[in-house]
């Protein structure tokens, strides 16, 4: 929460004005975006939630802690990985590419509140690297998608 109060304080100290914002449902992100809301001056009750921005479902790795699975994850094929319920990575591009094509041609700054995987989607499809060319996203930070993104050091 305070992470989240810290990134509306900041983004309202850029002098960005944000039009509109569109949080995933679940609920850590939505606390986000009514942190951050509160600390722009940006009515809570006209926050959208989008199922487009939900993190990526991992099945039966569902609350297991990130660091025993990420390996796992990446080595699976897509066929593994939807053989076993998890979300793979051509969906969550799937989901970002849709969720872009909605938002082209906006002439409006939207802040979009989400989770690190469809982060990771977002800015993948945004500039046509690998979903895994990017590293993890920083917690609780505006990052503009239009920036170069953020590739692992190799």
């Amino acid at each position: 929460i305070l992470q989240a109060r810290e990134a509306g304080l900041g983004l309202r100290a850029s002098g960005l004005k944000i039009d509109r914002v569109l949080s995933s449902p679940l609920s850590r992100a939505y606390d986000t975006a009514v942190e951050v809301a509160q600390a722009i001056g940006y009515p809570i009750d006209e926050i959208v939630l989008d199922p487009l921005l939900k993190e990526r479902m991992l099945g039966p790795l569902e609350g297991k802690l990130a660091k025993f699975h990420a390996q796992q994850l990446v080595s699976m094929s897509e066929e593994e990985l939807a053989s076993e319920g998890i979300e793979t990575i051509s969906a969550i591009m799937d989901r970002a590419q849709k969720l872009l094509q909605q938002l082209e041609g906006a002439e409006e700054n939207i802040l979009l509140v989400s989770h690190n995987g469809l982060g990771r989607g977002l800015f993948a499809t945004r500039h046509s690297v690998a979903f895994y060319d990017i590293q993890r996203l920083p917690n609780a930070q505006v990052l503009d998608l239009a920036s170069v993104p953020l590739l692992e050091d190799e």
